[in-house]
């Protein structure tokens, strides 16, 4: 990464790795591994940890989900927006603000089903999985726990096979950490994996879901990432870098370009963003980072996502636009001050999405939540518009 400015010696975020034991201190800087976690040959529906196994190299990861062809995200959203015979009445559009209703929500990720036009927060304070319909009504897809036994990081939404891919970690102190997947309409925990089968002390992050139906875990603390194969019943260690591997907190957001030529792998602190070429796994580079104005990171990296070719990241208390060359060898930087709808400014925002078109973002208050710190509340998902790097 080059010519960003420093970062400032007092870092909030810092406080989150040192409280959550997620510093990342013990990646191992090899390439793919062979190890992966498989279940026995029974019904996708079951709700058991599966066992670790052999698999195959990385570059001969196993072949796609074969559940139903996956649709585009532009079909999703014309899915969305079809009206009934003789009804004419257009959808109403999403709101700018949606302030959660549960005091202990700690959104820290974000995701959008087009189909149901509903975000989806998962909670680190009570390990449930909030759904917000478009109109603001708020009902609770998944129950959890509510005892802070399991804690909910990223997740991801597969509208076309109605699923919901969720990275949970066990305690504060992330002792174990499993791969959840969910029914999108039921709420019916369908699949759950123990990591630990894959990678000893893995830390599932954050998650994204190819046309395909794959998904892509992020791990914290080892830098690396996973395949997750819901057809197979079958987790793979995907790509394995030192480029990957952490530095003072290692990777916190994967996304994946609108071609599906790169898993973008985004690392909290120092911030960096990783690609991942995904037909050769073992290309991996740093994509460097110009930073064309007086600006520099606030803080660390945490929610990523791409919109008409960008890419954006969340950090705390800003949003930053990272516009990349064709080969995605370089990306120019603007950064953007965060306000909510009502021009207030806004800090704790961890999570971003991309609904019907546009930025979505949440307020989780992470760093208060890993101090013990009251939240500042409301908790809240909201709309940051794109112009506000016109002319950037």
């Amino acid at each position: 990464m080059s010519q960003h400015r420093a970062l400032p010696a007092a870092l909030r975020p810092c406080l989150v790795a040192a409280l959550l034991a997620v510093t990342g201190c013990g990646g191992d800087g090899t390439r793919a591994a062979d190890t992966s976690a498989t279940a026995p040959d029974t019904s996708p529906t079951q709700d058991t940890r599966v066992a670790a196994d052999t698999a195959a190299p990385a570059d001969t990861a196993a072949p796609a989900d074969t559940g139903p062809a996956a649709d585009t995200a532009d079909d999703a959203a014309a899915a969305a927006d079809t009206v009934g015979p003789g009804d004419t009445t257009p959808p109403a559009p999403l709101k700018e603000d949606y302030l959660l209703d549960d005091p202990l929500a700690y959104p820290e990720s974000v995701t959008f089903d087009p189909v149901d036009r509903a975000f989806y927060t998962g909670s680190m304070a009570r390990g449930n999985v909030l759904r917000t319909a478009a109109d603001g009504a708020q009902t609770e897809l998944f129950a959890g726990n509510d005892t802070g036994e399991w804690l909910i990081l990223g997740l991801e939404a597969d509208p076309p096979r109605r699923r919901l891919w969720v990275c949970a970690g066990e305690e504060r102190t992330l002792v174990g950490s499993e791969l959840w997947l969910l029914d999108l309409d039921t709420g019916e925990r369908t699949w759950r994996v123990d990591l630990d089968a894959v990678q000893p002390g893995a830390v599932c992050i954050d998650v994204v879901v190819t046309q395909d139906g794959a998904a892509y875990v992020a791990d914290r603390a080892f830098g690396k990432v996973y395949r997750a194969d819901a057809s197979k019943l079958q987790v793979t260690t995907f790509a394995a870098d030192p480029l990957l591997a952490p530095g003072l907190i290692g990777a916190n957001g994967i996304a994946v370009d609108a071609q599906e030529r790169f898993l973008l792998v985004a690392k909290f602190l120092p911030p960096a963003l990783v690609r991942v070429n995904l037909a050769s796994p073992l290309d991996v580079a740093d994509i460097d980072l110009i930073n064309d104005t007086t600006d520099g990171f606030a803080g660390g990296v945490d929610g990523v996502t791409v919109l008409d070719g960008k890419v954006y990241l969340a950090i705390d208390a800003q949003l930053a636009q990272a516009t990349p060359d064709p080969t995605w060898s370089y990306a120019t930087l603007a950064f953007h001050d965060l306000t909510v709808p009502n021009g207030d400014p806004v800090s704790g925002v961890s999570g971003i999405t991309v609904a019907e078109g546009a930025l979505y973002l949440s307020k989780s208050d992470v760093t208060r939540f890993a101090t013990g710190a009251a939240p500042e509340l409301p908790f809240r998902v909201f709309h940051v518009p794109t112009t506000v790097f016109a002319g950037r």
